[in-house]
């Protein structure tokens, strides 16, 4: 790794990258410390935080996250391999609705992880509830029990994002 990354937010114009491009080109002693990393590599740190935002960080899918990576491959390598294939699959990293986003998790969970149809939809399914939502998505429903549906919902406790951490810890 580098001790000196050279990057561009905003690559779009040729000027940006022009002077990105001459900067790494004219390091003088420092060249063999510095690299480049190209606008495509951004756009896709960029996309990995929009969708660790939306999976992980907004306490939606406490329980389905870890499930991403208990393969075995670093939490990192692991979720950016989910936000590639989210990509591919949505082809946006905005406005993916809860249901939409909680079915393509049971998908790549299902599909590319190869976990169980069944251990999936209950995981789902448990943050769909602690996130106080009371409709139920459609995609889950051959995998849950009748007993699992009928879960009645309390009032949250606080602030609805720190609510949902909080059923977290309660429950375990």
């Amino acid at each position: 790794m580098a001790a000196i990354v050279l990057a561009t937010l905003n690559a779009r114009y040729i000027h940006a990258s022009f002077g990105l491009r001459c900067l790494l080109a004219n390091p003088g002693p420092l060249r063999p410390d510095a690299s480049l990393l190209d606008f495509s590599a951004m756009q896709r740190l960029r996309r990995f935080a929009r969708h660790w935002d939306m999976v992980g960080n907004s306490g939606n899918f406490i329980e389905t996250t870890p499930l991403l990576w208990s393969g075995g491959a670093s939490p990192f390598a692991a979720f950016m391999q989910w936000s590639d294939w989210l990509h591919a699959r949505a082809g946006q990293g905005r406005g993916i609705a809860p249901a939409r986003l909680a079915e393509r998790l049971f998908e790549y969970l299902t599909v590319e992880g190869g976990r169980a149809k069944a251990e999936a939809a209950q995981s789902l399914w448990r943050d769909w509830q602690r996130a106080g939502r009371r409709e139920k998505p459609e995609f889950p429903a051959p995998w849950l029990a009748d007993a699992d549906v009928r879960v009645a919902l309390s009032k949250p406790a606080g602030p609805k994002r720190q609510a949902r951490r909080l059923g977290k810890a309660a429950s375990t």
